[in-house]
């Protein structure tokens, strides 16, 4: 089904055609036919900026995604690096559990294990330039702890800039609502003022028919049946039958409670039952809800609370 802005576009440009042919001198108020079609165009207009800054988003995650891999992979090489550079009775060892410790389930996580990893590593290198002959420094995997130090203000970079285009993107997203809404408005107000202009039986009043002024029912929610927690923060869920009646979208969301302000974490729904990964921490709160969405709304689940593994 198409989302609520095609549908206000789509109603717009059968107004406009009614408006054009029969009459386009007639005036809603204030508002004129050369006025409304500039609206409507504008809704694709504003849809298109939309777009681009949602792909833009995708692009910003991707990077992270692959900085955060990396940064992940040197920080469980480096501690075995440090270990085998190492006498067992070495003090340095006794760095490497809390650096073991810290589960990188998601970017911040990553970053914190990696700032206990370089004073570790460098400690080690002090080692090996101190030595007689002089060594020359650690490297895990082919890389440095310079590497590891440039790896970790790339992903802090990375993590801003999707914060900056997540920014951009409800933005734009919040600019084609209001265009398709005004259109809307518009749409309705001049129906009506049309309806009372020309009487029944007129070549006017029977064009309106070819607009269409069905609405959707609204959707019915998808319940949640169990959602069970699994380690590194993920969730398995399943749904209860029959639900989504009437949806165009369906969504799970989800939000850490003490980390997130509301529901800002969504994935595609599957009926079928799917895991997903929350990027919450041992011990966190987090909420699950589905929504079903067309254009007559949106309808929500009974909100699941389950605890991280």
């Amino acid at each position: 089904m198409a989302e609520q802005y095609q549908e206000d576009h789509q109603r717009g440009l059968q107004t406009d055609g009614v408006w054009g042919q029969h009459a386009p001198t007639f005036k809603a108020g204030k508002l004129t036919l050369t006025f409304h079609s500039a609206d409507v165009a504008n809704i694709l207009t504003q849809a298109s900026l939309w777009e681009a800054a949602d792909s833009e988003l995708d692009t910003a995650r991707d990077e992270r995604d692959g900085l955060d891999k990396s940064l992940q992979t040197l920080c469980v090489h480096g501690p075995d690096a440090i270990e085998g550079d190492l006498e067992e009775d070495d003090e340095i060892l006794n760095d490497l559990p809390a650096i073991r410790g810290i589960r990188m389930t998601n970017p911040e996580k990553t970053l914190e294990r990696a700032r206990k990893l370089v004073p570790a590593w460098e400690k080690v290198n002090a080692r090996h330039a101190a030595a007689t002959p002089v060594e020359p420094p650690l490297t895990a995997a082919g890389k440095t702890v310079a590497d590891l130090e440039a790896l970790m203000a790339d992903l802090v970079t990375a993590l801003q800039t999707v914060e900056n285009r997540l920014s951009d993107m409800r933005k734009a997203k919040g600019a084609l609502d209001r265009a398709a809404l005004k259109v809307h408005k518009a749409n309705t107000r001049w129906y009506v003022a049309w309806q009372g202009k020309f009487p029944e039986g007129t070549p006017e009043r029977e064009a309106l028919s070819q607009i269409d002024t069905s609405t959707s029912p609204s959707p019915t929610a998808v319940p949640i049946d169990t959602v069970t927690a699994q380690a590194g923060g993920q969730f398995a869920v399943a749904y209860e039958s029959g639900g989504g009646a009437h949806a165009s979208a369906l969504l799970l969301q989800w939000m850490v409670v003490g980390v997130d302000t509301d529901f800002g974490h969504a994935t595609a729904l599957n009926q079928a039952g799917q895991t997903v990964a929350t990027g919450a921490s041992t011990g966190a709160t987090v909420k699950f809800r589905s929504k079903a969405m067309n254009s007559a709304g949106s309808t929500y689940s009974t909100i699941k609370t389950v605890t991280a593994l």
